[in-house]
């Protein structure tokens, strides 16, 4: 399978990619800078110069793809720019996986990423390609900021943000080694030595998805 990415050398996507490649997968990773690219990402990663705009270039790579990992950063014209990735892979009937934001804030009025990031999903949702959306609970980069002084007073991370598949994404970050956490039941902690694991619904968390059923979604496959 050939997987075509963006945001390959952000904070996320070089984990992604030697994922990918780990598993035997081709990818080809859409990159402003080829030397800085090459410093982050697995020599098994081919490198595709280009920016968001050159979209002859994504469209080439879109035909020739199975999937699309969809990331890019946040700004005013994310939803414009994921938008226009998504009608080109529907174009080429190119599977779309896209990251999406913090799980509780993706609606239609809320904070300014997540409101553009509800947007999106809805434009994915109905562009007639098979898709995924990826939504944790929480990224720690944002969350570690609000948490820091929990974590000195008490030596915890109290963090209960509901059900969703993965509690908290992280990835290794130079920090002193992490105080000890104190899970809530029904979820996993991510630390920053170790990436998170996939939780395992409880059956009261099990009850709670049906309740508040998770948007269905096609796999990359």
């Amino acid at each position: 399978m050939t997987v075509f990415v963006t945001g390959a050398t952000g904070k996320l996507g070089p984990h992604v990619i030697a994922s990918l490649v780990a598993d035997g997968e081709r990818v080809r990773a859409l990159v402003r800078d080829p030397g800085k690219a090459r410093a982050l990402l697995p020599a098994e990663a081919e490198l595709v110069q280009g920016d968001f705009a050159a979209l002859p270039t994504i469209e080439a790579e879109l035909a020739a793809a199975n999937s699309m990992l969809l990331l890019t950063p946040h700004g005013p014209d994310m939803a414009a720019v994921q938008n226009t990735l998504i009608n080109l892979a529907a174009r080429a009937g190119t599977r779309v996986v896209k990251v999406s934001g913090t799980s509780a804030g993706i609606r239609p009025d809320g904070p300014d990423a997540c409101r553009q990031h509800f947007d999106t999903e809805q434009h994915l949702a109905h562009s007639g390609v098979p898709w995924a959306v990826v939504r944790p609970n929480g990224f720690m980069q944002t969350l570690i900021v609000a948490m820091a002084a929990t974590v000195r007073e008490r030596g915890l991370i109290a963090n209960p943000l509901g059900t969703a598949g993965i509690s908290l994404w992280t990835a290794p970050m130079s920090v002193p080694p992490p105080l000890p956490c104190s899970p809530i039941p029904g979820t996993t902690v991510a630390t920053t030595c170790s990436p998170a694991r996939p939780h395992r619904p409880t059956r009261r968390s099990r009850r709670s998805s049906r309740r508040r059923p998770v948007p269905t979604s096609r796999s990359w496959t």
